[in-house]
């Protein structure tokens, strides 16, 4: 008879546990969820599966811990469940089943998992007819019958699906160096179906330990050698504290606390340490935790909170600022903290002349971490998207995305219309920052303003300015200080007056730009240089050192000044990495651009005295 898939009731028996842990301070990373084999629609089925309730209830974050010596789960949002089941004759049965958000009980102890279940011969091909003795419950029918919790944040390296649709672990990933990588990949929990009962019996069948080593030399580099049997070793590097003290972290497969860990420093050994012997906790998890220092951050979502809302230290900001509404004022950070992004979006802020917000204000130096998807708006003319007080530093890092919109007089990070700014790090993340007319897309705003240093040596940044701003740099008649590179991807593009890595028009200036490493792409399409300055503007200097860079200009030269009188660029060094200038109208893809001056040029230690004139120019000649 055609396959029938019916609804199932189906409860969860909680395994015994092992238990506790600290961390160390790691950037937040949301993993891919493991990739599933496609299901044929042929039926659908629903399951209530209960659970315990893990040991951080307000947080409402799925854990896995002890609770009355069972092991207890608490599901979240976004959790599939893969079931598989073998049926007679060579016949199969998978399917991967979603959870319902909305049938999470307040308590999170219970859940529905919905989707389809296909059924699948000794070829691996799906049949549309199979003849159930009890088509209620087609799981009765298997010889065996397991289910497996594909936690939301779970890594998908942690499973291969076979061609039999079959789940394989891969032991590969089960050690890492700090208890955030392990709790986000490394857990398996899974069970087996019960006929007589109609239960899954699903639990965690590895435990992550982490112990505390002191006595060691203070702030020391340690690598540790972990034997855990004949055939599995894995090494960790970790670095005392100025306390002597240091903190590891591994799967423990039969769940126990005794290993012997050999203790070396550099290459050489300095001891054995049987971890049995210490006084030490350890906790289970199967989810990602939000650490620092070692606290847990605090989840904030801002659809609920008053604004303006000041995030402090060790909070994670989630969610849409006032739930999209407008006039909501603005999120600040306290001076000092460290706050995480996840999935937010500021971008309804205030727009009232007088009342006008940046979205996010930094209140003095703060660090942002990106996890997941962000988007920031200004909330009006004057302001940025992203603001950092002059003589303080802004810091982002982390793996997730922002989007930062300057809008009409502010950058998308830096500073606005009569708004100096600070320093800006990027460190990590996928950043795509936009200039309003007058500012640069990462730098200073207008009107005689100024913004401090730029440091880029990490993440992926695309910035754009079409207007009188660079794209990386100082804004319509600002300044900035120094730019450096030395990592990441960079591309930046102008299109009308600012330089793309440099200075914007009319009178101002940027500090040396200096490029280490790193794959820098800077393009100017109007009348600034694609690294130097923009019309009318000034650069300090230009040294190129090291990276992969491509830079084109159009009436300014690729690498030097822009166009027009009064535009001028300082020294241009170039004795490293791999570079590529490009001009168009320009007299000089290195040096000079329209109707422009500039200064000494050398490239490998040749002195060129009125520039590179050719086009395209690579370095080293090829």
């Amino acid at each position: 008879m055609k396959t029938i898939l019916s609804a199932l009731a189906i409860a969860v028996a909680l395994l015994a546990v092992n238990t506790a842990c600290t961390s160390n301070d790691a950037d937040i990373t949301v993993p891919e969820q493991p990739q599933q084999p496609d299901t044929p629609s042929t039926g659908g089925i629903t399951m209530t599966v209960g659970a315990g309730i893990g040991d951080d209830v307000t947080s409402g974050r799925s854990a896995v811990a002890i609770e009355d010596g069972k092991r207890a789960l608490h599901f979240t949002d976004g959790d599939q469940l893969y079931v598989y089941g073998n049926l007679p004759e060579g016949y199969y049965l998978v399917g991967t089943l979603d959870i319902d958000a909305l049938t999470i009980t307040p308590e999170g102890k219970s859940a529905n998992f919905s989707g389809t279940i296909k059924v699948y011969n000794s070829a691996n091909v799906d049949v549309d007819t199979y003849d159930f003795t009890d088509p209620s419950d087609p799981l009765a029918d298997c010889t065996s019958a397991t289910a497996h919790l594909f936690h939301k944040d779970m890594k998908a390296s942690i499973y291969t699906i076979q061609d039999d649709h079959t789940l394989a672990y891969n032991t590969d990933e089960a050690f890492a160096t700090d208890v955030e990588t392990l709790m986000t990949t490394v857990l398996e929990v899974s069970g087996s179906y019960n006929k007589s009962t109609k239960r899954f019996s699903l639990g965690s069948t590895d435990a992550i330990l982490s112990c505390t080593l002191s006595g060691l030399t203070a702030s020391t580099d340690y690598k540790v050698k972990f034997n855990s049997d004949a055939s599995l070793v894995a090494t960790y590097d970790f670095t005392t504290d100025v306390n002597g003290t240091g903190t590891i972290a591994f799967i423990s497969s039969d769940g126990s606390h005794t290993r012997i860990l050999n203790i070396l420093q550099s290459t050489t050994p300095v001891g054995d340490i049987d971890l049995g012997a210490l006084d030490f906790t350890a906790k289970v998890y199967n989810v990602a935790r939000y650490w620092l220092d070692p606290v847990f951050y605090k989840l904030i979502n801002l659809a609920t909170v008053a604004t303006p809302y000041t995030a402090k230290n060790g909070e994670l900001l989630t969610g849409i600022l006032g739930g999209g509404a407008t006039n909501t004022g603005n999120v600040k950070i306290a001076a000092g903290a460290t706050v995480v992004l996840h999935n937010a979006e500021i971008t309804s802020v205030n727009t009232d002349y007088g009342k006008q917000y940046a979205g996010i204000d930094c209140q003095g130096n703060a660090t942002i971490v990106l996890s997941g998807t962000n988007k920031v708006k200004g909330g009006g003319a004057l302001k940025p998207a992203i603001y950092i007080p002059q003589d303080n530093t802004l810091t982002i890092r982390g793996s997730g995305s922002l989007e930062a919109d300057g809008t009409d007089c502010g950058a998308g990070i830096g500073g606005g219309q009569n708004y100096n700014c600070g320093n800006i790090v990027i460190a990590g993340g996928d950043i795509t920052a936009k200039a309003g007319t007058a500012s640069a897309a990462i730098g200073s705003g207008n009107n005689m303003h100024s913004c401090g240093t730029i440091t880029i040596s990490g993440g992926t940044v695309t910035a754009s300015s079409t207007g009188a701003g660079a794209a990386i740099g100082s804004g319509d008649a600002g300044s900035c200080g120094t730019i450096t590179i030395s990592g990441g991807t960079v591309t930046a593009n102008s299109t009308v007056e600012g330089a793309a890595i440099g200075s914007g028009r009319n009178s101002v200036s940027c500090g040396t730009i200096s490029i280490s490493g790193g794959n820098v792409t800077a393009t100017s399409t109007g009348l600034g240089a694609g690294i130097g300055s923009g019309k009318i503007g000034g650069c300090a200097g230009i040294i190129i050192t090291g990276g992969t860079v491509e830079a084109e200009g159009t009436y300014g030269a690729g690498i030097g000044s822009g166009s027009d009188t009064g535009t001028k660029c300082g020294d241009i060094t170039i004795s490293g990495g791999t570079v590529t200038a490009r001009k168009s109208t320009a007299p000089c893809s290195i040096g000079k651009g329209y109707g422009a001056t500039c200064g000494t040029v050398t490239i490998g230690g040749v002195v060129y005295p009125y520039g590179i004139t050719d086009s395209p120019y690579t370095y080293p000649p090829h």
